[in-house]
Order: structure tokens, then C-alpha cells, then sequence
């Protein structure tokens, strides 16, 4: 899909201002002066007078940005601005320091073009992704106001041949998730990610006074929910991004 970014355009005139749906940006990024893409998702009715809350969606290994969104377009809801980062590669887990910078960058860049609320950005993650929004919350604590882990991992396996790679059922990692508004779905039968970890997390999290909502498909493997659990998601992310932080 054809990319844009501000060089495309006059002085002050933004050439995607009034296009809504799924479409894709890019960004002149501040590493290495490249154009880096990202996908975003914009409400029919969007009005530059009010401000959006922003989901920040981290697709999983093997997936791209603009296939990522419009696959979960489902998990968007009504009222929100969504992006989906490019994240620099598309089997690491977000851990090298320029794919976490290209997050913050895809955020900074529709913080620019958008009325968004920068109190109100959500976080939420597929699979790799899932694991991303875990090391990311570990790499910027405080800026996101609430997470989303589907189907992700907690842990990384050797087989990744990511060195120092945090793993958060050990405390270090796992302090940096104690507090925030946190909503997993996992399938049961995951066997890509076994579920097992994933409790773990959960328990431990609960422990330390952490609000967690967790929902488990018994008959469901590495996937997205299931409309219900969907519907439930939308309930939460409504909610949490309605409480004053």
C-alpha cells in the first residue's frame, strides 16, 4: 500500500487529514533518517474538535502491520484511533532497542497528525506481540494506561536466541507490571503458547494487589478470541480508559 508521510506534502498540509479506515502512514524516523511505515485505524466520524483514546496494537512474529489491523479490526472499538507499528522486523519480539523506538515513534507521529488523548493510550499485543507489550511496558513504565496480551508469551524460550530477554514470572520483570490495568485471553489448547506460563503470571500479578482480568477459551488454540470474549474486552477497555489515571 502506498505509504505517506509529512515530506509528501506542502507546508502544513497533511494529504491523509480526512481519509478514515485502515490505511497506512509513515514517519521520517529520527535513527536513521528511513521513511518507516505503520498502520492506523481512523473512526468514520472522526472530529479533530475531541480527543481519542489510542489503542497501540503489536502484531505477532510473521505478520505485517497493515495485515495485523486489518485482521483484529474487530478488537477496535467504537470512539478509538488505533496503530499498528511496523516495529522494524517481524520475528523478534520487540526486543531490539529500534523496534521499541519504533513504537514510540508510530505513537509520537499520530499523536501529531490526530486529536488523541496521550492519558488515554492503550497497549495491547498478538502472540510476539503479546510478549512486545510485556517488554515494552518494561521499557517505557507509566506511559501506557492499560495492557492486552493475547495468546502472548511471558517468557522467552532459548530457541528465540534473544539474549537478555526478560522474563516476567521473575520479580525485577514482573514489578514493572504491578499496577496497571492488565487483560489476557488464552486459549486452552494453545500449543504454540501453553496457557501454563500464562497463569502463573496471573497468580503472581493477583499477589501483589495487580488488576488482571483473564479469560480462557477451553476449546481454543493460538488464535484471537471469540466474539464473546471480544465483547467483554471492549466492556474493559471502555472502562479503564474512562478512570482518571
Amino acid at each position: 500500500a502506498p505509504l505517506q508521510d509529512d515530506a509528501g506534502a506542502g507546508p502544513g498540509q497533511d494529504l491523509l487529514a480526512a481519509r478514515t479506515g485502515i490505511f497506512r502512514r509513515a514517519f521520517r524516523s529520527a535513527i536513521d533518517d528511513t521513511l518507516q511505515p505503520y498502520s492506523v485505524f481512523v473512526p468514520a466520524d472522526y472530529d479533530p474538535a475531541k480527543q481519542y483514546p489510542l489503542l497501540v496494537m503489536l502484531h505477532g512474529s510473521g505478520m505485517t502491520d497493515r495485515g495485523f489491523l486489518e485482521g483484529t479490526r474487530m478488537m477496535i472499538p467504537d470512539k478509538f484511533i488505533a496503530i499498528a507499528p511496523s516495529g522494524r522486523g517481524i520475528s523478534h519480539c520487540y526486543c531490539p532497542p529500534e523496534s521499541q523506538m519504533d513504537i514510540q515513534e508510530a505513537i509520537e507521529n499520530v499523536t501529531h497528525c490526530y486529536a488523541i488523548d496521550t492519558d488515554r493510550v492503550v497497549l495491547g499485543g498478538f502472540s510476539m506481540g503479546g510478549y512486545g507489550v510485556y517488554r515494552t511496558q518494561y521499557e517505557t513504565p507509566g506511559r501506557y494506561c492499560a495492557l492486552v496480551a493475547m495468546s502472548g508469551r511471558v517468557r522467552l524460550d532459548p530457541d528465540w536466541g534473544i539474549a537478555d530477554a526478560p522474563d516476567f514470572l521473575q520479580e525485577e520483570a514482573l514489578q514493572t507490571l504491578v499496577g496497571v490495568p492488565l487483560f489476557i485471553f488464552h486459549g486452552r489448547q494453545d500449543r504454540n503458547v501453553p496457557v501454563d506460563n500464562v497463569l502463573t503470571l496471573v497468580e503472581k500479578l493477583r499477589a501483589a494487589g495487580s488488576p488482571v482480568e483473564i479469560h480462557l477459551e477451553a476449546g481454543a488454540g493460538h488464535a484471537i478470541p471469540a466474539e464473546e470474549i471480544i465483547q467483554a474486552y471492549h466492556r474493559w477497555l471502555k472502562d479503564v480508559t474512562c478512570r482518571p489515571r
